[in-house]
């Protein structure tokens, strides 16, 4: 095994370890399938400008997946979706309080190399 090989590895055991920094999420198609993964996520909603240090309140959610997750469970690569007239890809995952959040995926960043795909969220209701 290659050196990028067992660092894909290892990433994969890092972002689907449940009992250390993984988290459940659900990712929902447009045509309404679900599908749970195990993945690293995040909702900030504050942050500082770094030239100022003043803070600026601005959400900011993510989550990051393996492609190999989401090809096992055949569920198709979430992408973010310009036009408001089709549904978009949902991703939900709870906070650490338990409070259930539902996003919309506005942008992809793939990373083919190590085979993970960072999603960037937006809040949605349907």
């Amino acid at each position: 095994m290659s050196l990028r090989e067992q660092a894909a590895a290892d990433l994969r055991t890092i972002v689907e370890d449940g009992a250390g920094f993984g988290w459940p999420i659900i990712v929902t198609n447009p045509v309404g399938e679900a599908f749970e993964l195990t993945c690293l996520s995040g909702d900030i909603g504050l942050t500082l400008d770094p030239e100022t240090g003043v803070a600026v309140v601005g959400r900011k959610a993510h989550a990051s997946m393996t492609f190999a997750s989401l090809k096992e469970r055949n569920a198709g690569v979430p992408i973010g979706l310009a036009s408001s007239s089709v549904k978009p890809w949902r991703v939900t995952f709870k906070d650490i309080g338990g409070t259930s959040h539902e996003y919309k995926v506005t942008e992809t960043m793939p990373d083919q190399t190590l085979g993970l795909l960072v999603v960037i969220l937006e809040a949605y209701k349907p």
